[in-house]
């Protein structure tokens, strides 16, 4: 391609001086520049295609790396909610509180373990909610 160019150039230098001393002779060297011109061309069309492929690599390389990112991105993540998850377990294994074990009922008011059974009843349900919710939270995460 460097070659052509430079006999492009060339050429077109030699049609520049023969116009100048005698423009009826210029006919063969434009029709010289003309051939070269579609070889040049030529030569650009047949390079599309490995063109177009280094562009396709580059783009895809890209894009893997991108992938990488997002990937040790969601790794840490999955590591940051593994911890917190054996936080939470370390926390919630732990048996009953002994304030819990030590309050006894009081049957003459009707409370029992120091409050009134419809509000035990309620925290025991919210309770059992939350066990639920980290039930399935487990099972999503593994």
């Amino acid at each position: 391609m460097l070659t052509i160019t430079q006999s492009i150039l060339l050429n077109f230098l030699e049609l520049v001086g023969i116009l100048g001393v005698n423009p009826s002779h210029a006919a063969d060297k434009t029709e010289h520049l003309q051939t070269l011109f579609y070889n040049i061309h030529d030569l650009i069309n047949q390079y599309r295609p490995h063109q177009a492929r280094e562009s396709l690599v580059l783009m895809m390389e890209e894009q893997l790396d991108r992938f990488r990112v997002e990937k040790d991105s969601l790794k840490e993540s999955k590591t940051k909610m593994e911890d917190l998850m054996k936080t939470i377990r370390a926390g919630g294994t732990m048996g009953p509180h002994k304030d819990d074990q030590s309050r006894g009922s009081d049957s003459s008011n009707g409370k029992v373990n120091g409050t009134m059974n419809g509000i035990s009843d309620e925290a025991d349900g919210r309770r059992e909610k939350q066990r639920q919710r980290w039930a399935t939270l487990e099972e999503e995460l593994g």
